[in-house]
């Protein structure tokens, strides 16, 4: 093959390489997201997985008996008031 006959190949070439590339990079770019939804979409259900677990706990058992905390809005004006209350 003649030098002319490899230049008009290759310029063949990469003008279907720079064609196909923006393409390729869009597929791409959606099969990342797709991914990267699937890996939080499984995490989410891994998270619901345990709550229900630890809810209902394994079958035949049942859930064990917590005592429930009060809510504390502010744990500083908690202990700040309560040390004053105390010493008067």
């Amino acid at each position: 093959m003649t030098s002319t006959e490899w230049g008009v190949i290759l310029g063949l070439f990469s003008t279907w390489l720079m064609l196909l590339l923006p393409w390729l990079m869009t597929v791409h770019a959606r099969l990342a997201v797709v991914i990267a939804t699937l890996e939080e979409l499984r995490r989410r259900l891994e998270v619901l997985d345990a709550r229900r677990e630890g809810r209902f706990g394994r079958e035949g058992v049942s859930p064990p008996d917590q005592a429930v905390r009060p809510a504390v809005t502010c744990p500083l004006a908690e202990t700040t008031f309560s040390a004053v209350e105390e010493a008067a």
